[in-house]
C-alpha cells in the first residue's frame, strides 16, 4: 500500500486488501490463489467439492483436523479439533461466505457449496493432485 492507502498492484500482501462481498462467479485470479493459498481453507474446499448437501460444521472440523494430523479420525485430539473449529469460525468460513464460495448458517453450524466454489474447482483440482487428495 502507498501512503495515500491506494493498491499499487505491486505484490501488496493480500492481508491488506479490504475483503468484498461477491456471488463467486466474477472472482478475480488474485483472489482465487489467496483463497487457496491456505491449506486448512484448500481442505475445506475439498471436503465441500466431494460431499453433497448440507455440511456439519463440526463434521467438517473432524476431518480437517484428520488430515492435517496425517492419521485416523480417531486419533486426532479433541483440543486440534477445537483448534480447527475456532479457526474456521473465525477466519477461514468467513472469508470463504465472503467470497461467495460457501454459505454457513451459524446457528444450524452448517454449510454448503456455493457457485463461488465452481470458479475455483479447476485450480482445486490441480492442488488436491499436487496434495495427494
Amino acid at each position: 500500500m502507498t501512503d495515500g492507502g491506494e493498491d499499487t498492484g505491486d505484490g501488496d500482501d493480500a492481508r491488506e486488501r479490504p475483503r468484498r462481498s461477491t456471488d463467486g462467479g466474477d472472482l478475480p485470479l488474485d483472489d482465487v490463489f489467496d483463497l487457496l493459498g491456505d491449506r486448512r481453507r484448500r481442505y475445506v474446499l475439498y471436503c465441500l467439492a466431494d460431499w453433497d448437501g448440507a455440511v456439519a460444521r463440526d463434521e467438517l472440523a473432524r476431518q480437517v483436523a484428520t488430515w492435517e494430523h496425517g492419521g485416523d479420525l480417531g486419533d486426532v485430539p479433541a483440543e486440534s479439533i477445537t483448534r480447527v473449529t475456532v479457526s474456521l469460525d473465525h477466519v477461514h468460513l468467513p472469508r470463504l461466505v465472503d467470497y461467495g464460495v460457501v454459505t454457513y448458517d451459524r446457528e444450524s453450524a452448517e454449510l454448503e457449496r456455493a457457485a463461488g466454489l465452481d470458479r475455483l474447482e479447476p485450480y482445486l483440482d490441480l492442488a488436491r493432485d499436487e496434495e495427494g487428495f
